[in-house]
């Protein structure tokens, strides 16, 4: 609007003052499309002088760049007759300019109202070559990034979502449009591992931040994240905006619950049970002893997390030690089992024989790698009856074979009472006294069924069984 002291004949000075101060191309068109006047940065830009600008078509400009049909019939449009008021924006030119190559140009365009006889057009000419660029490479970057299956968001210092990648829509439920403007943790409910403060604190401290979080999918799942933050710094390095990349980590935190309730029932049955059983690590060391395999380990401490060859060799003498301890190497190596039906050795430490029935086998250990489990029957204490429950059945088969009077078996004797051999050699004998199993005793030292008797009570100082 014109003032009380200003005519429309000062327009022209005022325009070019207002033009002149703009750090943007602008050019003052007439109702002709004629270049009425054009800012200092539109010479700049363009590379043209003010003789070759003023008073021309705008679409004799240059190599005619700006004579592009669909600028020419916008522009048309604005001239007085067509319509008042009208103005166009964001009109897009792409062209190779002279001294420039190839730039984006927006145009942006008003008619002015009439101002005494003058009819004024300001077209504006914004060159976004560079922000095009950039767009079209976030583009791009963002169309990576929906290629991920992790999540990635972005959010600013106020904690609004800015960007939101495919890979969060398919984990949360939300959708980008959904999304972005949000409170993160407002929106996911998340709960960290520490208070918040303190992380954005270390984050602005550190600039990288690693973690895992609990947060809430559209359809109320809980959802374990391991969580990668890196901070942004804008060009006076202030903080910007924090980049999130997530990986879901729901399925492994529940095969671990999973593992560790494993490991803790093993544990449990391992340590508790009455039967032996042990375990050895993929470091070769003994980390599990059950109740009923400690006695046999009784000598060794300390016990559980000691080298298993140094255990075996306290227990046991060689050469049997070193080939136990081959055995259980070969096992954790190959996965094959090795079985052991009856094992007799007398025992380093305590100088006593034992027996037992193992196996060895391998299996995944709770760490998740694998180790040897041997399982062990003590034949010991069976074997022992066993033997005396045959000596027993022996003497009774003498004690028999005295009170029948059965004397026959006297006839190969040496002196005395003629009782040369009284080990039952007849088979007849034997079966009808019902000890056909019973072994066969050898010739005793002294003549006589007493003599035999009382050397099997002394242990049996000559002779012996038959199968020993």
């Amino acid at each position: 609007m014109l003032n009380a002291e200003q005519s429309p004949d000062d327009v022209p000075v005022l325009a070019d003052d207002i033009v002149n101060t703009l750090r943007e191309p602008l050019l003052v068109l007439d109702d002709h499309l004629r270049i009425k006047s054009a800012s200092p940065a539109f010479y700049r830009v363009f590379q043209v002088k003010h003789e070759e600008t003023i008073g021309r078509l705008i679409y004799e400009l240059g190599d005619g760049q700006w004579n592009i049909p669909g600028l020419r019939n916008l522009l048309n449009e604005l001239l007085p007759g067509n319509r008042e008021g009208g103005s166009f924006e964001d009109y897009e030119v792409e062209h190779e300019f002279p001294g420039l190559g190839l730039r984006t140009m927006l145009l942006n365009a008003r008619r002015l109202p009439p101002i005494g006889q003058r009819k004024l057009i300001l077209l504006a000419i914004e060159d976004v070559t560079e922000r095009r660029k950039k767009e079209r490479k976030l583009a791009e970057w963002a169309r990576l990034l929906d290629l991920s299956n992790d999540v990635i968001i972005v959010r600013d210092v106020r904690n609004r979502i800015t960007y939101w990648n495919h890979g969060a829509e398919e984990i949360f439920g939300w959708t980008s449009d959904q999304a972005v403007g949000q409170d993160l943790h407002t929106l996911l409910k998340t709960e960290f591992e520490a208070p918040f403060d303190q992380l954005i604190a270390k984050l602005r401290h550190e600039h990288r931040l690693l973690g895992e979080v609990v947060q809430i999918a559209q359809d109320g799942r809980r959802v374990n994240l391991l969580c990668r933050w890196s901070l942004d710094h804008d060009a006076q390095g202030n903080p910007g905006a924090i980049l999130t990349t997530a990986t879901d980590i729901t399925e492994r935190r529940q095969s671990q619950e999973k593992l560790r309730a494993a490991h803790d029932s093993f544990r449990h049955l391992v340590e508790l049970s009455p039967f032996g059983i042990y375990s050895v690590d993929a470091d070769f060391r003994l980390v599990q002893v059950s109740a009923g395999a400690q006695k046999v380990f009784e000598n060794v401490r300390p016990l559980l997390g000691r080298d298993f060859a140094e255990v075996l060799r306290i227990v046991w003498p060689e050469p049997f030690a070193s080939e136990a301890i081959a055995i259980f190497r070969r096992v954790l190596e190959s996965g094959e089992p090795y079985h052991a039906p009856s094992t007799v050795e007398k025992r380093q430490d305590i100088a006593a024989v034992e027996s037992y029935d193992w196996k060895v086998e391998r299996l995944t250990l709770p760490d998740g790698r694998p180790g040897a489990v041997c399982h062990f029957f003590d034949l010991t204490v069976q074997k022992e009856p066993e033997a005396l429950r045959a000596g027993e059945r022996c003497v009774a088969a003498f004690l028999v074979a005295a009170a029948r009077g059965e004397r026959g078996a006297h006839t190969t004797g040496h002196g005395g009472d003629g009782g040369g051999d009284l080990g039952m050699e007849r088979p007849h004998q034997r079966d009808s006294l019902g000890y056909a199993d019973v072994p066969t005793l050898r010739h005793p030292a002294h003549s006589g069924w007493l003599g035999a008797i009382q050397r099997l009570a002394r242990g049996g100082a000559a002779g012996g069984f038959a199968g020993k």
